[in-house]
């Protein structure tokens, strides 16, 4: 009597395409651990990372999708390399790790690395907030109190806290479409991302939330600082993360990072139906933030490109 099949799992050629699509590194944005290392036998190594399956490969299992034919379950495209741990995790608290999340990994990890290598070109999102085309007229806020600035469309509402904190500017015809930006001492956190965790938590308490990417975008946020020996303006690429998420009616696109005890935000929001038409505005607002610090601030208006620097 046959026996039945329980579980899709990959072929042996899948599972090292997977692994080698991202140089055997983890693909969660947020982890990068390399998954081999040298055994003691000369001959061998020990891996420490596993093909995960996006959607589970049998009935029952974290994300199975019942729509899937046993061949696309088995294939590359239902796959992503993680180390055991993240491997383990995913599955756990599949609420917050659902597929499209794991697919946007998979996707940013295999151009991440194609990027390193420079066997493609550098997507303009990632260059500078100087080169990326969008239709609006755009101007640089500045937060004195807390020394950042960004890129704001030049005609839009805005708003300020009598704090001082940031800034709120909304689309004249929608008031929620939005793009704001602050700056904060309060850390609870020890690390970023230990800080993005918990603001995603506090989402998730809220009402409807659904991550769709967490990504690295250390080279895209600047701080500027003055030379050591010419006193010049440079800057210098500080550590920064970016959560796509939906949230009741809106999707976000929004960019945290910290330096010297202090935390900065942007996060623009818009109506789910219409963030395709806003996204290049978004990610070129985002990736503008420029955290220059207070004896910095007077310098703001007058931040030189990445082309005038190279000079």
């Amino acid at each position: 009597m046959a026996i039945e099949r329980t579980r899709d799992d990959f072929p042996a050629k899948i599972k090292r395409a997977l692994a080698y699509r991202v140089s055997l590194q983890c693909s969660n944005p947020l982890c990068k651990l390399p998954t081999a290392a040298a055994h003691s036998a000369p001959d061998e190594f020990n891996c420490t990372g596993e093909a995960a399956h996006i959607t589970a490969a049998s009935p029952g299992g974290p994300r199975y999708d019942p729509t899937l034919s046993q061949t696309e379950r088995c294939s590359a495209s239902n796959g992503i390399w993680l180390c055991r741990s993240c491997a383990r995790i995913i599955d756990t608290d599949e609420g917050r790790f659902p597929p499209s999340l794991l697919r946007c990994w998979k996707q940013e990890a295999e151009a991440s690395l194609l990027a390193t290598l420079k066997l493609t070109p550098e997507s303009p999102v990632v260059q500078s907030d100087f080169t990326l085309e969008t239709p609006f007229e755009l101007h640089r806020e500045v937060n004195i109190r807390f020394g950042f600035s960004f890129l704001v469309p030049e005609h839009w509402n805005r708003w300020n806290p009598q704090n001082g904190d940031g800034a709120k500017f909304a689309h004249p015809d929608d008031e929620e479409i939005e793009i704001r930006g602050w700056g904060g001492y309060g850390i609870l956190h020890d690390t970023l991302e230990s800080s993005v965790e918990w603001y995603m938590d506090v989402l998730r308490k809220d009402g409807y939330f659904e991550l769709i990417s967490l990504s690295d975008v250390t080279r895209s946020v600047c701080n500027i600082v003055e030379s050591d020996e010419d006193k010049e303006l440079v800057q210098q690429g500080i550590k920064a993360v970016r959560m796509v998420y939906r949230s009741g009616k809106c999707s976000y696109l929004h960019v945290k990072t910290r330096v010297s005890g202090t935390e900065f935000d942007v996060r623009c929001q818009v109506p789910s139906e219409r963030y395709a038409e806003f996204r290049s505005l978004f990610v070129h607002s985002t990736q503008s933030l420029r955290i220059l610090g207070t004896t910095m601030a007077a310098h703001a208006k007058n931040i030189p490109t990445p082309q005038e620097l190279a000079r």
